[in-house]
């Protein structure tokens, strides 16, 4: 079932989307971790940006540590195409939604140029 049939007539949807692909390298590398009571959760991901056909693809390679010893590891991986502003706003439209606003965050600051991501308010017709 599509989003567009689940929502009631005049029903919100609200997502955002990551911007500034020429601005991103593409690849990189950062960890990430927490600690949960006496278990520590390392993160690591890479991510590649195919800017030919705007396909990321995101490794996730998870560690746990319970008392400083590695217990458990997982991997995980997927892809996902990233669309422009103008490419979601067409789609929006061309299924029956109403744009009612577009931030820069989530924060409702203005979209521009350099905004890092698009925050789409819209509702249904």
């Amino acid at each position: 079932m599509s989003i567009y049939k689940a929502l009631k007539k005049a029903g919100m949807l609200a997502f955002d989307i990551s911007q500034n692909l020429e601005r991103k390298p593409q690849g990189s590398w950062w960890v990430e971790k927490q600690e949960l009571g006496k278990e520590e959760i390392v993160r690591t991901i890479f991510s590649k940006l195919n800017l030919q056909n705007n396909i990321v693809s995101v490794h996730l390679f998870f560690e746990v540590y319970t008392n400083g010893k590695l217990k458990q590891k997982y991997y995980e991986c997927g892809e996902a195409r990233i669309s422009s502003k103008a490419e979601i706003e067409e789609l929006l439209k061309d299924v029956g939604f109403e744009i009612e606003n577009v931030y820069g965050n989530f924060d409702k600051s203005a979209y521009d140029a350099n905004s890092k991501g698009a925050v789409f308010i819209a509702r249904r017709r």
